[in-house]
């Protein structure tokens, strides 16, 4: 007589629940990372937007000697000048919250009142930015 053995392979309920906390706890720090990330590089790219933006208001004050009255105007040459995407993204950022302010107050680029300077402020909530992160200004 010949008695047949069985070998039964599996996973018990204990492994189970290990291999799914296990599998948790790892998407939860990689849900978390990509939140940095997608943090960060609105952030950078809100930065470089407005870093680009200055370099060209310094060309258009070198060709004209006073800075665009306003936001309508400073797309308005960017786009003049082939710049559309960049205007775009200045766009963008006005939109979500930055501001663009030339400076003297009430300047209206008049032969008496030239805008002689500007400021470019993208505020810190654009990118969700954390408590210790700080709004970035952009001055001349």
């Amino acid at each position: 007589m010949v008695t047949q053995t069985t070998n039964k392979r599996g996973f018990t309920i204990v492994e189970l629940i290990i291999i799914i906390t296990v599998i948790g706890i790892l998407a939860s720090i990689g849900i978390i990372s990509y939140s940095g990330y997608r943090q960060r590089a609105a952030k950078t790219a809100a930065d470089s937007t407005v870093q680009q933006t200055k370099l060209k208001l310094g060309e258009y004050f070198t060709d004209n000697n006073k800075y665009p009255v306003n936001t309508a105007a400073v797309t308005s040459y960017l786009t003049s000048i082939g710049q559309a995407t960049l205007s775009s993204d200045m766009s963008a950022v006005v939109a979500g919250g930055g501001t663009y302010s030339a400076s003297p107050g009430g300047c209206d680029n008049s032969a008496s009142n030239p805008c002689t300077g500007y400021m470019i402020t993208v505020p810190k909530a654009y990118w969700s930015g954390g408590s210790t992160d700080t709004d970035i200004v952009v001055t001349p």
